[in-house]
């Protein structure tokens, strides 16, 4: 499964970039936004993914 990294926290924004669902992203806030979290990935890409696809350790 891949995941979108988007612009802003819609389902409608801009994706950014996609991922797959095992790859590892800093969260960048533990509070979502509209049921998506900030994140960040090891390539420096920024944006934010839905919440329920985000598994924090």
């Amino acid at each position: 499964m891949n995941l979108n990294i988007r612009k802003d926290p819609t389902q409608v924004s801009r994706s950014l970039d996609i991922i797959s669902s095992d790859t590892v992203v800093t969260v960048c806030d533990n509070e979502s936004v509209s049921g998506f979290y900030k994140v960040k990935t090891g390539d420096g890409i920024s944006g934010y993914c839905m919440s329920e696809f985000i598994k924090l350790c």
